[in-house]
């Protein structure tokens, strides 16, 4: 860089001054050097690491599962204890149940239908056989093996068993069905 030194007479008033340079260009940068690759320990514990997360993805999952399946299987005992309550105070409709039983069975064929014997009593004092289902082909037969609210009725067809353990079996098995209980190493949910 060059200096120059102006002299100028003392009283002489400088009305401007301007230091003109020469613009410079930043100096080129070296090359950064490439990134090295990882070495043999970095890559094990890289290995390490992804193995450990696969392996806590894996139990969150059957953690998941065995939850899901207790709430299903809590959730069936519930019901089961609130229909055995209503039932134990007769708090249900028999003709309903019928109907429901009944429900694609053709009038015209023949059948027999098994009742709790109370059952039958409240179905008779109701008057709820004249609707359709007091045809002299369905012999009513009053049966103590069958308990309150179920019924089995018996067609040339085969046998309909209105087993209210079998619909809550049904109901739980359908639930349960989605829920996996094995990992793929073939391990048992650890709640089980």
């Amino acid at each position: 860089m060059k200096t120059t030194v102006v002299h100028l007479p003392s009283g002489a008033p400088i009305s401007s001054a301007a230091l003109v340079a020469r613009p410079t260009r930043p100096e080129p940068q070296a090359p950064r050097p490439a990134p090295t690759p990882p070495n043999r320990q970095i890559q094990q514990a890289l290995a390490a690491l992804q193995k450990a997360a696969e392996q806590m993805q894996e139990t969150a999952q059957r953690l998941f599962a065995s939850h899901r399946e207790q709430l299903i299987r809590l959730s069936i005992e519930i019901a089961a204890r609130i229909l055995a309550k209503e039932i134990q105070d007769q708090n249900y409709q028999i003709e309903a149940i019928l109907r429901q039983a009944l429900e694609g069975i053709g009038p015209d064929r023949p059948m027999t239908v098994r009742l709790n014997p109370q059952d039958l009593q409240t179905l008779q004092q109701t008057g709820a056989k004249s609707d359709g289902t007091d045809t002299p082909l369905i012999r009513w037969i009053p049966d103590p093996t069958i308990q309150p609210a179920e019924c089995v009725i018996e067609t040339e067809e085969g046998i309909i068993e209105w087993i209210i353990e079998e619909h809550l079996r049904r109901i739980s098995d359908a639930l349960l069905s989605g829920v996996q209980t094995h990992d793929k190493n073939g391990n048992k949910n650890l709640l089980d």
